[in-house]
């Protein structure tokens, strides 16, 4: 017999120890969610329990839209115990209930790699493949388990040629503090204007700070040449693996390479601290599909962020693809 606690509390640290033991998302945490107050966005999470031990659940954000209602987005869930067929009806059913009451008109869910049940009852009830690109649907994760000197075998010669000529220069690595939350956005606000883009603002990433480096969820990394601040990568680490969450670059002293040697000393930095996996957070899917066939990059990508990222050594790897649903019939008719 399974019941269900609906749970809109700020914080839960039992629902997020339950996502980092079960291989969980950091979006699926409730420090994720506050993070993402500053967006906009609530959270609520539907949990499910037998014998009062959480099974399952996941967590919802929710955010009002002006002439469209509330919309919905389950990052990376819902997660599960064991993949239990009962077990993810019951949260299914939960989750229904739960849209209904509370006149949800959209819902877009990007499943966990590892609940497949869950995906099969979201087919049966008409949810279909999302053409919105909300959350990566393939990435590139470098093994840390591996020695140092594989991972560094692993780099194209291109990649390993720059790192060498950046160790040479001037240059120095240190890890940020709470102070360069402002170097952060002085560089980040550099390379919105280079190459354009949806622009945060300064406060979602002091609330990012201060919500999650007290946990150990966040980590920034600063390469600066005299001084300078050249470049600066935000990470968070998550279970056993480090997730590059953003990197920004003022632009200057490209021919000393310092992306390349920041982005290296975070893969050393991560394995001296015994994390399993590094995560780019995120390539094409066409990458990924074409890499695992074997196949060669499609061309459009050969000079990109992506063969970037994948010159580090890392594996391609696909997601299930996001799923969503109208509530409304006319709002779906409009959406198609």
């Amino acid at each position: 017999m399974y019941t269900l606690r609906i749970c809109p509390k700020p914080i839960s640290s039992e629902w997020d120890c339950f996502v980092q033991r079960h291989g969980g998302s950091h979006l699926q945490t409730s420090l994720w969610a506050r993070v993402k107050e500053s967006l906009g966005w609530r959270a609520v999470r539907l949990i499910g329990l037998h014998e009062s031990k959480i099974v399952g659940g996941m967590q919802l954000l929710i955010r009002d839209v002006p002439l469209f209602g509330l919309i919905a987005h389950v990052p990376r869930g819902p997660l599960m115990r064991n993949d239990d067929a009962r077990a993810n009806e019951f949260l299914y059913t939960a989750l229904e209930q739960y849209m209904q009451s509370n006149r949800i008109q959209y819902l877009y869910l990007q499943p966990a790699s590892s609940n497949v049940s869950f995906i099969e009852h979201l087919k049966r009830a008409n949810f279909a493949t999302s053409k919105v690109d909300l959350a990566p649907a393939a990435t590139c994760v470098v093994d840390l388990t591996q020695d140092l000197d594989t991972i560094w075998s692993k780099l194209q010669k291109r990649r390993r040629k720059a790192i060498r000529k950046a160790l040479n220069t001037e240059l120095s690595v240190r890890e940020g503090t709470e102070k360069d939350v402002g170097t952060f956005y002085a560089l980040y606000t550099k390379l919105i204007e280079r190459h354009g883009g949806k622009k945060y603002p300064k406060s979602y990433y002091e609330q990012k700070w201060r919500v999650l480096n007290p946990h150990g969820l966040t980590r920034t990394f600063v390469v600066e040449f005299h001084n300078e601040p050249v470049t600066m990568h935000w990470v968070i680490p998550f279970g056993e693996t480090v997730l590059s969450k953003m990197a920004a670059w003022s632009g200057n002293h490209g021919n000393l390479h310092p992306n390349d040697l920041l982005e290296w000393s975070v893969i050393q930095w991560a394995k001296a601290q015994g994390y399993r996996y590094y995560d780019f957070e995120g390539i094409p899917v066409e990458a990924a599909q074409a890499l695992l066939a074997n196949q060669s990059l499609p061309q459009t990508l050969v000079q990109s962020a992506t063969s970037y990222k994948l010159s580090f050594g890392g594996q391609p790897v696909l997601f299930p693809p996001a799923l969503d649903r109208f509530s409304n019939p006319l709002l779906q008719w409009l959406y198609v």
